[in-house]
């Protein structure tokens, strides 16, 4: 009896939750455990998990967990998530077969384990992409300085000083920009009115609008407001924007349509807005691989640098967003946004 009582004693103590249950899911015996569930695990004892408030889907995984567990004998591992009203919480599931057609279910809420390994992959990734970054800064730093160098030796010297030195000052000035903008992540995000956004755009290039006979269209009746940085959110405007006005199609007129809407990928609410322009287009056959590359041009006769678009994905990957286009040279471009909110 001393024995007994010891053992419950250490079963209670446990930070796992510890259900006897049999294989058609009915909860037979509960003890310990610690962790966030729907109901107190004492009322459970007698009722049937399907009557319970678990998603139909999970009720059905842990059932095939519980009878896999007793039909082959061994120990089986699930993992799942259950949305609360407080935010979705995770869990892990050992079963074991305990008697005949019975079942002993370990179960250990691992929520803070699953968000701190979902912070660590992040800054994982976080990492890569900076060293990729530098790994490309480094390629153009060094490349820009091997032609200036080549052009001095075989050159006049002071003229070919003075015209080197400005291209490495406009290299220089470049990846000023690109870099300028990592802090300004630490900036908070709020409500922003896209109509009020545009409205700015629209202000900030009325000179270029008027000149290329431009017209302006919109939509935002499924996605009014954008939660972001809003200084994120009107340089990648800018950029869009200026890219439109500037690679117009001289054989027709220039048409710009702004659409937002929202849309889920993954069970993340994402914000969407795409620009639509009837300018040159781009040959995506040609330069697939290249669009979203720094210094990479796609009409030579158009003056630019060719580092907007590598500046834009840059600061959509900051707010853990994305770019794509879609395009076809001499009909237009459709360039698609997609942030998190």
């Amino acid at each position: 009896m001393e024995h007994q009582k010891h053992a419950f004693a250490i079963l209670e103590a446990v930070p796992d939750l510890i259900f006897i249950m049999d294989r058609n899911g009915k909860y037979l015996d509960f003890r310990g455990g610690k962790g966030v569930v729907f109901i107190p695990p004492q009322q459970m004892i007698g009722t049937y998990i399907q009557d319970s408030q678990i998603p139909k889907i999970i009720v059905q995984q842990i059932i095939e967990h519980i009878q896999k567990a007793i039909d082959f004998d061994q120990l089986n591992l699930l993992e799942y998530a259950i949305e609360f009203p407080e935010g979705l919480r995770y869990y892990e599931s050992r079963a074991t077969k305990y008697d005949e057609n019975i079942a002993l279910r370990i179960v250990r809420e691992t929520t803070q384990e699953v968000l701190n390994q979902k912070k660590m992959q992040k800054l994982n990734e976080e990492i890569i992409l900076q060293n990729q970054r530098l790994i490309q800064y480094n390629h153009i730093v060094s490349h820009h300085l091997r032609g200036p160098v080549a052009t001095i030796l075989g050159d006049n010297l002071v003229n070919a000083i003075k015209s080197q030195a400005k291209k490495l000052d406009n290299t220089i000035q470049d990846l000023n920009e690109i870099l300028s903008h990592s802090h300004l992540i630490e900036e908070n995000k709020s409500e922003l009115d896209m109509a009020q956004e545009l409205l700015l755009i629209m202000g900030i290039f009325q000179e270029q609008i008027k000149k290329t006979n431009a017209t302006i269209s919109f939509d935002f009746s499924k996605c009014g407001m954008f939660y972001t940085v809003r200084s994120f959110l009107q340089s990648v405007l800018e950029h869009l924007f200026s890219n439109a006005l500037k690679f117009k199609d001289p054989k027709r007129k220039l048409h710009i349509h702004l659409e937002t809407f929202i849309e889920e990928k993954n069970k993340v609410k994402m914000q969407c807005f795409s620009i639509k322009d009837t300018g040159l287009g781009i040959n995506l056959k040609r330069y697939k691989d290249d669009i979203f590359n720094l210094y990479k041009k796609f009409h030579a006769d158009i003056a630019g640098k060719g580092i907007s678009l590598y500046l834009i994905k840059t600061l959509l990957e900051m707010l853990e967003g994305e770019i794509s286009v879609e395009s076809t040279e001499n009909e237009g471009a459709i360039f698609l946004v997609k942030i998190p909110v």
